[in-house]
């Protein structure tokens, strides 16, 4: 199977995560997912106020409207965050996140762990955008299968995510940075937490704090993609690499200023320790 893919499945299943039951209904949509799709919407406004949109049902059936004849995603280019997770999804739990799975999934028992790891990443970025209430409330009215469905098995990947931390970091700093960057570092911490971190050196030295900078401001850039294919860096491409390395740079400064202002300086050494000790951690110090 496809470590990105369950369509396999999806074929076998005819695409039952796609239509209306007992167990499964819309997906949650946001007001830029709304805005794409534009049309077989539904507009819902929660108790708290917040807004947010469910797709409709084909006429006289218990299909998604973008539900093709081949049991397709008619949508695939534009398809819902939620939709893309399927079948993971960060739910709260008394204030806390965690993931679940649809074990009513065909696919649900292959899962290869790429798929995981990403599936994870897009979960969090949808539920994210709606304040807990808001979330709850499209959960209890379309998505009966996290009544019973059991906390995700990771299975050969970095297990033992701390879920209070995580949670409070999405909490209170959910609408302070960009979505991508949020993601990528509450990520991280949600990942990396059974790796052993000595939390007793609360003390960060300036070169500790460097070499982590250094290595988030270059991982995942065109650095990495010109190092694969042997490409030789030019003043264009090093000029481009630098501003890329710079704008990750201060995304993160601005990171370290908001948590040290609100008095989350243990939370913001905690972040460093973890990503020190995932790619770091034989640097000279």
């Amino acid at each position: 199977m496809n470590q990105l893919s369950l369509l396999d499945y999806c074929i076998k299943c005819e695409a039952r995560c796609c239509k209306t039951g007992e167990y499964i209904g819309s997906p949650i949509l946001s007001e830029d997912e709304a805005k794409s799709i534009k049309s077989n919407l539904e507009e819902v406004v929660s108790p708290t106020g917040q807004k947010y949109w469910i797709i409709t049902e084909k006429d006289r059936t218990n299909e998604c409207s973008f539900l093709t004849e081949e049991k397709r995603c008619g949508i695939q280019n534009i398809k819902p965050l939620d939709c893309l997770c399927y079948p993971i999804k960060a739910v709260y739990e008394q204030g806390l996140v965690k993931f679940v799975v649809d074990s009513d999934c065909l696919g649900s028992e292959k899962l290869g762990d790429q798929f995981i790891e990403n599936a994870k990443e897009i979960a969090i970025q949808s539920i994210m955008r709606f304040d807990p209430k808001t979330y709850q409330h499209w959960l209890d009215n379309n998505i009966g299968w996290v009544k019973k469905a059991e906390e995700l098995k990771i299975k050969d990947i970095k297990k033992c995510f701390n879920e209070e931390r995580l949670s409070y970091f999405l909490r209170k700093y959910g609408r302070k940075f960009d979505r991508k960057f949020l993601t990528e570092i509450g990520f991280l911490v949600a990942n990396n937490l059974n790796l052993r971190i000595d939390e007793s050196v609360k003390e960060i030295t300036p070169r500790e704090e460097g070499n982590v900078i250094t290595a988030y401001c270059f991982r995942n850039t065109v650095l990495e993609d010109y190092h694969a294919e042997g490409v030789p860096i030019n003043n264009r491409k090093m000029k481009t690499l630098m501003i890329e390395a710079s704008t990750k740079m201060s995304k993160w400064l601005a990171l370290r200023d908001v948590l040290k202002s609100n008095g989350d300086i243990e939370l913001y050494n905690f972040i460093l320790r973890v990503y020190e000790a995932c790619f770091t951690k034989d640097w000279k110090k």
